[in-house]
């Protein structure tokens, strides 16, 4: 009989962290060893890690088939890590062979980066494995920049609150507390959870004491924003929000503009984008359907 190779399925996690403990990590990587070794012998291959020292930079690899210990050797200074582990099925006559599995995780920490790449069999196993390592560590996709880097601190405390930002919306409108405003953010807001999104005001929560620093938080903190232009009630746009599209729009993430169809035209400087009308007198029959052909053009 012949021996037929099941070829597992390669797959990889690659992100910022805002804040991760390397207590968390061994804690979270032993409970991913406890619950695969039910079903997937797991064969520590080695530990290898990088530090700094007065007279430069060392690097050493620890091999070890005890997880726990291995880790007494990895000093407080440690930059990088990398730990592997590797599923090796033996070829008995008669049966199917696995091909070579592994889990690898990888911590930069003077760079704040982790990744994760994989080769297992199946996908609930490996989004397993993805969701016990980052379980605990605040994770951002994006780097701020150097004049920006000030707000790392609220943002570390944004992403405790918000941790995803591919599911953070960022919502820019008029805060009014009259008629219709409230309905157009429940509609907004309803559709976003429906689809499985956060969808986040910068008037929610105070991260930071200075205003402009917090509106930046959240749009650092999220990948996507919807923004309602409006004359209701007023007779100018709002220029707050003119403003934080502009900036989202200077990061290249993916903003719904909602135009209110009595507007006869959106400013000059955002003329040129895609906006989608909606009925300030019948928000529940036009703003949903709006956002949920949003959702489908941008496959979020």
């Amino acid at each position: 009989m012949n021996v037929a190779i099941i070829n597992p399925i390669h797959s990889s996690f690659k992100s910022h962290y805002v804040n991760l403990e390397l207590d968390t990590l061994i804690r979270n990587v032993s409970q991913l060893l406890t619950e695969l070794k039910q079903f997937w012998p797991i064969d520590l291959e080695m530990v290898e890690y990088h530090y700094c020292t007065k007279d430069g930079q060392y690097d050493k690899t620890i091999k070890s088939k005890n997880f726990l210990e291995s880790f007494h050797n990895v000093p407080k200074n440690c930059q990088a890590l990398t730990l592997t582990f590797k599923h090796i099925e033996k070829a008995d006559f008669g049966f199917d062979l696995s091909a070579d599995e592994y889990i690898r995780v990888s911590v930069l920490f003077s760079d704040n980066l982790i990744e994760i790449c994989q080769c297992v069999l199946g996908d609930d196993k490996a989004k397993k494995v993805i969701e016990i390592l980052t379980e605990g560590i605040a994770l951002i996709k994006t780097t701020l920049p150097k004049n920006h880097q000030y707000i790392s601190s609220s943002l570390k405390l944004f992403h405790q609150d918000h941790p995803n930002p591919d599911k953070n919306v960022f919502v820019i409108m008029r805060f009014q507390n009259e008629t219709p405003f409230p309905e157009i953010l429940g509609a907004i807001e309803k559709s976003c959870i429906d689809h499985g999104l956060n969808p986040v005001r910068a008037d929610q929560k105070s991260y930071t004491d200075d205003i402009w620093d917090n509106v930046l938080t959240y749009m650092y903190g999220c990948n996507f924003a919807i923004a309602v232009f409006d004359q209701i009630n007023y007779r100018e746009f709002n220029p707050n929000v003119a403003l934080e599209v502009g900036f989202m729009l200077s990061q290249t993430k993916r903003i719904l503009l909602l135009k209110d169809q009595a507007i006869p035209a959106l400013p000059t400087d955002i003329v040129g984008k895609i906006y989608r009308p909606f009925n300030a007198h019948e928000i529940l029959k036009t703003i949903p359907p709006q956002l949920e052909k949003w959702f489908n053009d941008c496959s979020i």
